[in-house]
């Protein structure tokens, strides 16, 4: 038993290790600071500008939708920029030769370095303080919301991780992210509405619910007649669907990263 707990706090203090490692050398890079920065931008802009032009806030829970709908890209770019080369980069710039014959677990640096780039709470945090400061109130779906988005956020770094150690190339992981989840998958999902499918499987169409949790439509499904032969479909996703599609990504390709990462010798 003992020989147990020692061997899981083993593995405990090496993911704090390579956590602690992974954000200093995010932090050196400036690639932080440079995140942090666009994430605050995008959430004081919109303050800016209605306060700016001098016109009223909507209604709270119209506002926190529109707010909080700029989530997903920000997840999508985090996502791509910190873990891109979160694993390739071991490889094409040779560090694992000095990291990997250290007593430090591949699988302990592939989760460190996951747990390293969760930082989708910023701009919640900034969201939460211009609520209260405008409305005096904020909207209980907010806590829900961040759940949500936190789990989006683990599906997204599952993908991006999972790219980073298939591909030799730390920018082609990077690139091959980015262009998945900001433009491939949305363009599928958008063909297969557009044929009457819902894209229920795709995670970024699950990543719906961040918002729709402020405004629930009445209906899930909506189908609008133009009076010709084309019909407009709108699927609203389901909220329990999407959450357990978003943890199969997240599981998955995490699993398929740990493997393919013990799996991988240094060229």
């Amino acid at each position: 038993m003992a020989e147990m707990d020692s061997k899981r706090f083993s593995s405990f203090e090496q993911i704090k290790i390579v956590v602690r490692y992974e954000l200093l050398g995010h932090l050196r890079r400036k690639r932080l600071y440079a995140v942090l920065f666009i994430t605050a931008l995008i959430g004081m802009l919109p303050l800016i500008v209605l306060k700016g032009l001098n016109v009223g806030f909507p209604e709270v829970k119209q506002w926190t939708s529109t707010y909080y709908g700029y989530v997903s890209l920000i997840v999508i770019v985090s996502g791509a920029f910190f873990a891109g080369d979160a694993i390739a980069s071991e490889f094409e710039q040779k560090t694992g030769y000095m990291l990997f014959p250290n007593p430090v677990k591949r699988t302990s640096l592939v989760i460190g370095k996951f747990i390293a780039v969760l930082a989708v709470g910023f701009y919640y945090a900034i969201g939460v303080i211009s609520m209260w400061a405008t409305y005096g109130t904020i909207p209980a779906a907010t806590a829900t919301s961040f759940a949500y988005a936190v789990l989006f956020s683990c599906c997204v770094l599952g993908l991006t991780f999972l790219f980073s150690a298939v591909l030799k190339g730390s920018m082609g992981a990077t690139l091959l992210a980015f262009f998945t989840l900001f433009l491939i998958l949305p363009i599928i999902g958008f063909v297969l509405t557009f044929t009457g499918n819902e894209p229920w499987y795709l995670p970024t169409h699950a990543s719906g619910i961040i918002t729709y949790i402020f405004d629930p439509p009445a209906e899930r499904v909506q189908i609008i007649d133009t009076g010709g032969p084309i019909k407009i479909y709108i699927f609203y996703p389901d909220f329990l669907i999407s959450v357990i599609v978003m943890t199969a990504y997240f599981i998955v390709t995490l699993l398929l990263s740990m493997i393919i990462t013990n799996k991988k010798e240094m060229a």
